[in-house]
């Protein structure tokens, strides 16, 4: 009789058809026997004394090797003796490393934060851009050591991840659920958020301090005098989207700081001593990857009565800052036109179409 007939006659099924072992084959159950008994002592074992005994288990077949304590003279011959000694021997010094290794993981402390928001206040109060009472709002929020731990798990999951996007999402519908609990007791919403909106440009700096400092450029913008045909472009580009009537319209200030950034990029671009070309679509997306215009955006759909979809959101950002980006190059190619006009004492149209073409034809001989 073969092995496998004589395996098979002793076994049979169950009620429950599932096969049952019968005591004839001794050494197939002995041995299985053996093993779950194994299981069965483990399980009754403390974890720590299982894991010191797989790594020194691992050492064994690895080698002999010397396992140095950290905080004497001691040398163990594994790694699981070293756990042991350190724990019955340097409890203290373990408790202190730990902390210290924990300590090393905080990003941003309370202190910081507070720095912050009165930077944010300082700065809506110099720009002007919101009413006096308003800004002087901001001073008065307080931080809750809650917001703070957020705010500090959510920018070490950033540095691991790296994901700017994941970033804001999680930052405004984090704040936007326990912002009463972040700032308590302060009651006024609106002031929170007015605040939130500028936080998360200042966290990123945060985290990009330790890339050492960048070359240095000649610093780009807007003087006060500027914000008003600023706001009046920025209610023309929002009405262009409603109505083709026409009148003046009064944008938000978040919309207004959308176009702040749009025009900020635009210049970085134009700032030359010559400009051949004026890269729109450059441009737009430099701006729609800024921080600062995804959370005024983000703010801006958290605010609005209706829901809308995340492809609806991405188009009409993108169609507004495109529409503003490419009013702002007409006007600079426009104005260029006019300076050569002036310069060269031209009077129409088509002498100018004639003297560029002349000139751009010596250019290529």
């Amino acid at each position: 009789m073969s092995m496998e007939s004589s395996v098979i006659e002793h076994m049979e099924m169950d009620e429950d058809d599932s096969f049952a072992f019968c005591e004839g084959d001794g050494a197939f159950h002995s041995a299985f026997e053996d093993d779950f008994e194994q299981t069965l002592a483990m399980l009754d074992m403390d974890v720590e004394e299982v894991m010191i005994g797989v790594e020194n288990s691992h050492e064994e077949v690895e080698g002999n090797k010397q396992f140095p304590c950290e905080f004497c003279e001691k040398i163990c011959k594994s790694k699981g003796g070293r756990t042991k000694h350190q724990r019955s021997k340097h409890m203290a010094e373990l408790e202190e490393s730990s902390t210290s290794s924990s300590t090393r993981d905080v990003v941003i402390t309370m202190d910081k934060t507070r720095d912050i928001i009165r930077d944010i206040g300082r700065y809506l109060t110099d720009e002007k851009l919101y009413k006096p009472e308003q800004a002087a709002e901001v001073f008065k929020l307080e931080p809750s050591e809650t917001f703070v731990k957020f705010l500090n798990d959510l920018l070490l999951k950033l540095k691991r991840k790296k994901s700017k996007d994941k970033f804001l999402k999680e930052f405004y519908g984090n704040t936007n659920a326990n912002w009463h609990e972040y700032f308590h007791p302060y009651p006024d919403k609106k002031m929170v958020f007015l605040m939130l909106i500028h936080l998360p440009e200042r966290l990123l700096i945060c985290i990009e301090q330790d890339k050492g400092p960048s070359d240095s450029e000649e610093e780009i913008s807007l003087s006060l005098q500027e914000h008003g045909p600023l706001s009046y472009l920025a209610g023309y580009v929002i009405r262009s989207f409603v109505s083709k009537k026409g009148g003046l319209w009064s944008p938000h200030s978040w919309r207004v700081s959308i176009m702040e950034v749009s025009e900020l990029v635009f210049r970085t671009h134009t700032n030359k001593d010559k400009v051949t070309r004026l890269p729109v679509d450059k441009i737009v997306n430099e701006v729609l990857a800024s921080s600062l215009v995804k959370s005024l955006w983000c703010n801006i759909i958290a605010n609005c009565d209706v829901e809308i979809t995340k492809e609806c959101q991405s188009l009409c950002l993108e169609n507004i800052v495109k529409l503003y980006v490419t009013v702002r190059c007409f006007s600079f190619a426009k104005d260029i036109v006019n300076k050569y006009k002036s310069s060269e004492g031209v009077k129409g149209k088509k002498a100018l179409r004639k003297d560029l073409k002349k000139a751009s034809s010596e250019l290529k001989y």
